[in-house]
């Protein structure tokens, strides 16, 4: 059996996206947050994001790489799984049974794609995993108090209908995490086996907000996280 190593940067960590501040800056601060772990950058696979249904495969040949997808799936211990989230779900999978663990990015797009089913579905084909046997943490994400739209692409679609709630305010909200638990459970994952970070990334200080930024004006900036597998 195979344990897991899973870690949230955090605010005081600083933006850890390249995208958002200085490289040689960001680098740093990324070695500084995998140094508390005993991690090295040279060992993480990092998640392009790109909002699809994608999920890939990798091995210790993938270290040190971005790879464009939406999800990543290993067996190999040492091989750590690397994304940068400020609003969508950081979601790991981890089957201690057949050694597999996975990261997901949930954003609304990929959870409508039903991704988080589908990273089940993958586990279960290429190794074998049970279900039963996997063990999900949902890491900090929007919830549905802070996710609102005077309108939502979401609206209308028989689908989202459980998870998209018209407000007094003439406004609407979205529960994403709502979706992708559902997603879980029918996919066989049992409820027990569903972990959920408490933070709301628009409301708390200890994490970053996409949606928050645009809506304070505060510098934009992301937060990690990584799972690996340890022996």
């Amino acid at each position: 059996m195979t344990n897991l190593l899973h870690s949230e940067s955090n605010a005081t960590h600083g933006n850890l996206a390249i995208q958002h501040g200085e490289s040689a800056d960001v680098l740093q601060r990324t070695r500084t947050f995998l140094d508390t772990l005993g991690l090295s950058l040279s060992d993480c696979v990092l998640i392009e994001c790109l909002h699809t249904e994608d999920i890939t495969h990798v091995t210790r040949v993938d270290k040190a790489k971005t790879i464009p997808t939406e999800a990543l799936l290993t067996n190999e211990p040492g091989v750590v799984l690397f994304l940068l989230t400020g609003d969508c779900f950081p979601v790991s999978y981890h089957d201690p049974v057949s050694g597999v663990v996975g990261l997901a990015h949930l954003g609304w797009k990929p959870t409508d794609k039903k991704l988080a089913a589908k990273v089940v579905s993958e586990m279960v084909r290429v190794y074998e995993s049970d279900p039963k046997n996997i063990k999900v943490h949902i890491g900090s994400g929007i919830s549905a108090d802070s996710y609102v739209f005077a309108e939502a692409e979401q609206q209308g679609q028989s689908e989202w209908a459980s998870f998209v709630h018209d407000l007094p305010s003439g406004e609407v909200s979205v529960d994403l995490v709502g979706y992708i638990k559902q997603q879980l459970q029918e996919s066989g994952i049992d409820p027990t086996n569903i972990s959920q970070s408490s933070i709301d990334t628009a409301t708390s200080p200890e994490r970053f907000s996409f949606y928050r930024s645009v809506r304070s004006g505060e510098p934009q900036a992301r937060f990690a996280t990584i799972v690996t597998l340890v022996n």
